[in-house]
């Protein structure tokens, strides 16, 4: 991603915490198919549905309904603006997969 986004790189830092490296692609192609923009134009009143579809598709990706929500959870706190839970214990997803 060029330029600069914090809300972007915000979302990538909480993907990251349960994808590791795969979040940047992961996080892209929900944006650009779903929302259908480039992730350097996502706002924060793109959030709410961004974060339906990173629901949803993780859903059919992860057999952990606890872990997803967390997931959720600490997204939708940066879409509120409240801080995030703790999701520095790494590759949450990877490790439950």
């Amino acid at each position: 991603m060029t330029g600069s986004n914090n809300i972007y790189k915000r979302v990538i830092d909480i993907t990251s915490g349960y994808l590791g490296s795969t979040a940047n692609s992961f996080v892209d192609s929900q944006i650009y198919n779903h929302l259908q923009k480039s992730p350097e134009t996502l706002r924060a009143e793109d959030l709410d549905k961004l974060i339906d579809w990173l629901r949803i598709t993780l859903a059919f990706m992860i057999d952990d309904t606890g872990l997803v929500n967390k997931y959720v959870s600490d997204l939708q706190a940066l879409a509120k603006n409240k801080p995030r839970g703790d999701s520095s214990n790494g590759n949450k997803f990877l490790k439950a997969s």
